[in-house]
């Protein structure tokens, strides 16, 4: 998860990389159900709605982008059942 701030405001969005091959052309934060970005009051607020999901903060990192502002990377897991992965038993 990455968590970016909005100028001028305490709220984020977040952006959730599962792994999978991304476009540059294509917005890949989180989505209310009507398809606008959800918004969170702070990254704890981030952090704790995909807790409710069952997902675990494992690590969190900063990455220094030049001279721009400094952007944190947020690990979490998530256990699923052998049936809903491609793995065979």
């Amino acid at each position: 998860m990455i968590a970016t701030g909005k100028l001028l405001s305490n709220k984020v969005t977040i952006d959730i990389n599962y792994g999978e091959a991304r476009s540059f052309w294509k917005d890949y934060r989180v989505k209310t159900e009507e398809g606008k970005l959800k918004k969170f009051n702070s990254v704890i607020d981030a952090i704790n709605y995909l807790g409710k999901d069952g997902w675990k903060l494992v690590n969190a990192f900063p990455v220094s982008a030049g001279n721009g502002p400094m952007v944190y990377h947020y690990i979490f897991k998530k256990d699923f059942p052998i049936s809903e992965t491609n793995e065979k038993p």
